[in-house]
């Protein structure tokens, strides 16, 4: 199950969106409401939310096993958004790298930079494509990944311009992204930093 926003939550992912918004206001306080839901995954008890504002990010997964209380991880940059840029790699694919969930099949979020379709390549010659909507992507595999699986972006002109490992080394998941200005919009500044990106779509 897929959502690009707010309108498209079933009432289980709704209830798992409101449940990322209380632990935001109890732990990050960044302002967010549902409106701020770029998309929402969902694959049997597991989802993962991605949540935008001009200026900051934040990412909840959350599970969802019947009878049991909603239980989950959260994370966030709120310095990282739209207007003030972001990780996004060289040739503009994926910001922040990410996520999944389950043992074999996956779910994705992030955003998007320059990239017109998005598709996730399982390793064994199948692909997902992903929903694109104002700069954010989401998909739910369908099927099975093998641990060679990319996400590949292409321009509007269906030109291929980024080729991501899907589970990228750990070093890469931990750059450090800065603004024009320098200042740090992701990750650490002991780290090794790149610039970051505005984002367009």
């Amino acid at each position: 199950m897929l959502a690009m926003g707010a309108d498209e939550l079933s009432p289980t992912l709704r209830r798992a969106t409101n449940w990322c918004l209380e632990r935001n206001d109890e732990i990050h306080q960044i302002p967010l409401t549902v409106d701020n839901l770029a998309v929402a995954a969902q694959r049997s008890h597991k989802a993962v939310m991605l949540f935008l504002t001009g200026s900051a990010y934040f990412e909840c997964s959350v599970d969802l096993t019947p009878g049991g209380e909603l239980t989950g991880a959260v994370g966030s940059e709120p310095g990282c958004g739209p207007e003030t840029g972001c990780p996004v790699w060289s040739s503009g694919c994926c910001s922040p790298p990410p996520r999944w969930t389950a043992a074999r099949w996956r779910s994705a979020v992030g955003s998007v930079s320059r990239v017109r379709r998005l598709v996730l390549e399982h390793g064994d010659g199948r692909q997902t494509r992903a929903r694109l909507t104002n700069g954010a992507f989401g998909l739910v595999s369908r099927g099975d990944v093998t641990d060679r699986a990319e996400l590949v972006g292409y321009d509007r002109e269906g030109r291929e311009i980024v080729r991501q490992l899907l589970f990228p080394p750990d070093e890469e998941q931990d750059r450090c992204y800065t603004a024009p200005d320098g200042t740090v919009v992701y990750g650490k500044a002991d780290q090794d930093c790149r610039p970051a990106e505005p984002w367009g779509f």
